[in-house]
């Protein structure tokens, strides 16, 4: 069962029909919005993780790319809403998303190691590439368009 690609092709199919194009649509309504870091950020997310998720290998560069520029763009979110009105926000969801990763992450790599059939190989890809989807595509993009649409900047009496 140790075979080429981690992730066979129809799985990883699902992330770039559904979840990846939201950072498109993310790094739009960021530019709309006046955050051109941040839409500049979700396009190259965007574009590494078409790259990734359409090569998936168990030696993948493109993954580590991937998750840095991914880690970039968290960071630069956390300093644009930072004292911001929507910073609680945010910080749950990434919060949710950075735990949900880790244990999805030790599922997956552990889980995989244990699999006897190819059938139960087959569930725990499925289970991890959906969780994946739902919690680090779905939720910080939908979480980032509405902070950058409600954001409303501190103003000079907060900041003093």
């Amino acid at each position: 069962m140790d075979r080429e690609p981690y992730i066979p092709y129809e799985i990883s199919d699902l992330a770039l029909k559904y979840s990846v194009p939201l950072l498109f649509i993310g790094g739009l309504v960021s530019v709309i919005y006046g955050q051109k870091i941040m839409g500049f950020l979700q396009f190259v997310v965007y574009a590494t993780s078409v790259v990734f998720w359409s090569h998936i290998g168990k030696d993948n560069t493109i993954r580590n790319l991937d998750m840095s520029c991914a880690t970039i763009l968290l960071i630069w979110g956390t300093y644009v809403y930072y004292l911001s009105n929507v910073q609680y926000i945010w910080y749950y969801s990434i919060g949710t998303s950075i735990c949900v990763f880790v244990v999805n992450e030790a599922v997956f790599f552990i889980g995989i190691d244990f699999c006897k059939t190819e059938e139960w190989r087959t569930y725990i890809i499925y289970q991890t590439v959906i969780t994946h989807m739902i919690f680090l595509h779905v939720l910080p993009v939908f979480t980032g368009i509405y902070c950058v649409i409600m954001r409303k900047p501190p103003s000079k009496i907060d900041t003093e």
